[in-house]
């Protein structure tokens, strides 16, 4: 074990506010491109939606991030 999280498209797309087919179609299109690059609206979107959880819950972690998302159902 490397203790790096792994997590899902799924919820990936929820921490940034994302549909998972958009990133799955980022994942496409950066395939063959080295490593990953998440895309600056998204990077902003991701920032923005953190400050949301941690003003809701105080919390910052990312599993309760996801569940956070999940459970309101939203993108």
């Amino acid at each position: 074990m490397t203790g790096v999280p792994v997590i899902s498209t799924e919820e990936f797309a929820l921490l940034f506010g994302v549909s998972p087919a958009d990133v799955r179609s980022e994942l496409e299109r950066q395939d063959s491109k080295g490593a990953f690059k998440i895309p600056a609206d998204w990077v902003r979107t991701g920032r923005l939606r953190t400050k949301e959880y941690q003003a809701a819950t105080g919390r910052t972690d990312m599993r309760g991030a996801i569940a956070y998302y999940r459970g309101r159902g939203s993108r």
